[in-house]
């Protein structure tokens, strides 16, 4: 069915929902026509929705290898679905172009000073509170805010344990001292955080955001 149907084609029906991506169908029906061949089934799109600057460097990386391993014993072939054809990722997996992928993501990172040209700082909240890890971010900011650090955020994050979290995410030429700064800010801050629930979190170069 296509994407942006308003109608099912075979029936006419307009109540339509979607109920995921459709891969577990695609195995299953592989599976019935195609019973012999190994199958692995990986959900390459999900990974480009993650708010990563390695998002679309995983993807890259996850397909290209798929690629390689179906042709090291036998010929095999490697077929993605995906919302996305058109994403970089995808655009250079198909021709097999290494070089080219890591050209155009080091030019990619080069303008927007990530990493390698860049060192990051994660600095996450958490507490009972949404208001209050936002505002203690909101000051937090406000004390580490110079010409030579590029500051993202606060933004919200995922619930967990049932704690409201935010982070702040920091571009710098130097991350030690920068989150030596934010140790000294956070801890003459830590009378009202203990009294609001806050905890926080300072990350030098975290592998995953």
């Amino acid at each position: 069915m296509p994407r942006n149907a308003k109608a099912c084609p075979e029936c006419g029906s307009v109540e339509l929902a979607r109920i995921g991506a459709g891969t577990q169908r695609l195995e299953a029906e592989l599976a019935r026509r195609v019973p012999g061949p190994e199958r692995i089934r990986l959900d390459a799109d999900a990974g480009l929705a993650f708010p990563d600057f390695r998002s679309e460097e995983r993807t890259f990386q996850l397909v290209t290898q798929l690629a390689g391993r179906s042709g090291r014993d036998a010929p095999g072939r490697v077929v993605v679905q995906t919302f996305q054809p058109d994403a970089t990722p995808f655009a250079y997996a198909v021709r097999h172009d290494v070089e080219g992928y890591l050209a155009q993501e080091l030019r990619r990172r080069a303008e927007l000073s990530y990493p390698p040209f860049s060192h990051l700082v994660a600095l996450v909240v958490s507490g009972p509170d949404a208001g209050d890890v936002m505002r203690a971010l909101k000051e937090l900011k406000s004390a580490l805010e110079t010409p030579a650090v590029g500051l993202l955020g606060p933004a919200p994050l995922l619930r967990l344990r049932g704690r409201y979290r935010a982070r702040l995410l920091a571009k710098t030429d130097a991350p030690r001292a920068l989150a030596s700064r934010a140790a000294a800010v956070l801890a003459r801050a830590a009378p009202a955080m203990r009294r609001d629930g806050l905890s926080a979190v300072v990350d030098v170069d975290p592998q995953s955001l």
